[in-house]
């Protein structure tokens, strides 16, 4: 647009008419218009041995219009034979990976997962089952292993317990609810609590004798 604007107020086909000054400064202008365009712009003078200004400012030079046109315009056959050319290359790449698909389909159907369904999946029934008892034999062995640990632990308890002696014979004796565990402690007269298995007695000591070593 900027260099539209130039040319409505300033003709670039200005001939000299002794205002050497006013051409110079509109062909500076017309050069500073050219480097600043954001358009690619194209010199081309046209039959012209020596280079201006513009066509150092300028995108590109040709050295007619016609050339010029030509430069600016694609080339259709130059154009089709890129298109025929990565035409082709879509064709390789998708042919490739149909190629790639179709290998990888074939090592599949070749598995005996594809070949014979029926006799892998017997083959996994067979597996899980083994699983499936294997679990179930742990977990009974399992359960008994701890009842029997619960038993004898039962069993050492019960044989700690002094009430459990009871029943095979033994007695407690205790004065004033306190065990006795010696006759040194104990006077003719007093009066002794004796625990059975089944209940309790209560006497009075008439003797007391200590055993010889």
């Amino acid at each position: 647009m900027g260099l539209l604007a130039f040319f409505r107020k300033k003709p670039a086909n200005a001939q000299p008419n002794g205002e050497d000054n006013a051409l110079t400064e509109i062909h500076e202008r017309l050069v500073m218009q050219v480097a600043a365009c954001k358009t690619p712009v194209i010199s081309a003078v046209g039959h012209e041995t020596d280079f201006t200004l513009c066509d150092y400012a300028a995108d590109l030079r040709a050295p007619t219009p016609s050339a010029a046109a030509e430069l600016a315009s694609v080339d259709q056959q130059e154009l089709q034979n890129t298109m025929e050319l990565l035409r082709g290359r879509i064709a390789a790449v998708a042919f490739g990976r149909v190629q790639q698909c179709s290998h990888r389909l074939e090592m599949l159907k070749d598995r005996p997962c594809f070949r014979q369904p029926e006799r892998e999946l017997k083959k996994y029934t067979k597996n899980l089952e083994y699983l499936a008892n294997s679990i179930q034999i742990a977990w009974k062995n399992g359960i008994i292993g701890r009842q029997e640990r619960l038993k004898m632990q039962a069993a050492r308890l019960n044989a700690l317990n002094p009430l459990a002696r009871l029943a095979g014979g033994y007695s407690v004796t205790m004065k004033d609810g306190e065990i006795l565990s010696s006759v040194k402690t104990v006077q003719q007269g007093d009066v002794l609590q004796i625990r059975l298995a089944d209940g309790m007695l209560e006497s009075e000591v008439t003797k007391v004798s200590l055993l010889e070593e």
